[in-house]
């Protein structure tokens, strides 16, 4: 994330590992679907954009799980008022009138196609000097963080829009694992205080 400090799509790679949205969501993220101004603020997944062949699709989420509401902190909300006056600036100097409808958009005020944002992550993988990964696989760092961080997994598969918690359960088993040294101390920090 230092690396990603000067680059203009940084609100987007602090998203991403704040909330695991899939990658065609990013794409299709608007601004009418987010509010920032009420507390707490709230990200809506309401469409995504990809593409099929050349051609760029948008549709609804494929299930109901995929459409969702997200509570976002305060260091996100700051993050992403600052990247909309970024983008207000921006689009003052194209000459437009308003923001783009889209958070995230290219130079131009176009949307980012949802390969472009792959992309522009493997460069800043190679600024930083890490291995590549793809946008899917940091969809996976963000919910193995909000799981090592306590958050409950049924609170991590709501997020992330899986169809059951039992995905999430099997999916990040080597992570809930490895959570039982700690859950062990906690309990025997209650149980016999030091």
């Amino acid at each position: 994330m230092s690396v990603a400090e000067g680059d203009c799509l940084r609100a987007m790679w602090h998203l991403e590992l704040a909330t695991g949205l899939r990658r065609a969501e990013l794409a299709g993220l608007r601004w009418r679907d987010v509010t920032l101004d009420r507390d707490p603020p709230v990200l809506a997944v309401r469409s995504t954009r990809t593409t099929a062949g050349h051609l760029v699709v948008e549709y609804d989420p494929k299930t109901r799980s995929g459409k969702r509401v997200l509570h976002l902190d305060s260091g996100t909300r700051d993050i992403l008022r600052g990247h909309r006056a970024a983008m207000a600036a921006e689009a003052e100097k194209r000459g437009e009138p308003t923001v783009p409808e889209y958070v995230f958009v290219d130079e131009l005020g176009d949307p980012y196609h949802a390969a472009q944002l792959t992309r522009d992550l493997h460069s800043l993988q190679d600024r930083a000097g890490l291995p590549q990964i793809t946008l899917h696989d940091l969809r996976h760092t963000a919910a193995t963080v909000a799981l090592l961080a306590g958050v409950h997994p049924k609170v991590v598969s709501e997020r992330h829009g899986h169809a059951s918690t039992q995905i999430t359960l099997d999916r990040y088993s080597h992570v809930i694992e490895s959570m039982q040294t700690a859950a062990a101390d906690a309990i025997g920090r209650f149980l016999i205080p030091e």
